[in-house]
């Protein structure tokens, strides 16, 4: 892990929102980097600050005692207005309210919940739709900035358990940008970056001990996204370039294979 990658992930960290492998990873930077450290004690000291007595007021008593009595009055009232209006309203009245409501709420699971994902379930499809619009609006697209793709390969080396392949396809208009170190599926892995007409396209693979799998397409928020099993890889493409470039993409990626 490096020092943009701790810093990304220091706050979560703070407030215990990481899995132990990240945080394994966070905690094992902060040994070795100074400089994170002192941004890490920072952090701390401020949380313990903000905690402190000192930025608190207590209310005396006779105020405790007005607003309490205040919020029993409003209750009362509001429990009142609610009892009455459940009293005039006839089941059938109720039972239409019921149904309506159920039908809003199934639209909205029906057009915003995640689509069946190809080979790896929702949630790893999910993961990597989040991860390449992480690379996007945190504008960490890439750690290091390449065309060269044995360069790539030789900042991976020590970084990850396994050499990621990495292809020039910059004369079927792929062109290749670089890569970063990502976490996907509970590991590090490899991101490899390439543009097409614009588009950004992030490339992950990881090993996997299952077999070869056709590509398989999926949509999530107008991002496309492509999946295949090659070479004892788990591959996964994403991008906003149309279906057609994508599958394109996995294609040429399994004839160099």
């Amino acid at each position: 892990m490096n020092c943009t990658e701790a810093h990304r992930f220091l706050h979560a960290y703070l407030d215990n929102e990481l899995d132990i492998a990240q945080s394994l990873d966070i905690e094992r930077h902060l040994e070795t980097c100074a400089a994170c450290r002192e941004s890490y004690d920072g952090y701390q000291e401020l949380r313990d600050a903000m905690k402190g007595s000192s930025l608190y007021f207590t209310a005396p008593p006779q105020l405790r005692q007005r607003v309490s009595s205040s919020q029993r009055q409003r209750d009362r009232a509001s429990f009142m207005a609610r009892t009455t209006l459940w009293r005039g309203l006839g089941v059938a009245a109720a039972a239409c309210l019921i149904v309506a409501a159920l039908a809003v709420l199934l639209s909205g699971i029906w057009r915003s919940g995640p689509t069946t994902s190809p080979g790896g379930g929702n949630a790893l499809s999910q993961q990597v739709f989040d991860s390449h619009m992480r690379s996007l609006t945190a504008n960490h697209l890439v750690d290091i900035r390449s065309s060269n793709p044995d360069a790539i390969k030789s900042w991976f080396h020590g970084k990850l358990n396994y050499t990621p392949y990495i292809y020039d396809i910059s004369s079927d208009g792929y062109t290749l940008v670089g890569g970063r170190l990502d976490y996907l599926d509970r590991q590090n892995v490899a991101a490899i970056v390439y543009q097409y007409q614009g588009h950004n396209v992030n490339f992950f693979l990881w090993p996997t001990t299952q077999g070869s799998m056709p590509v398989k397409m999926d949509t999530i928020q107008s991002y496309h996204l492509a999946n295949w099993r090659e070479e004892g890889m788990n591959c996964w493409a994403v991008s906003n370039a149309s279906p057609d470039a994508l599958q394109n993409f996995a294609r040429l990626q399994q004839s160099w294979a």
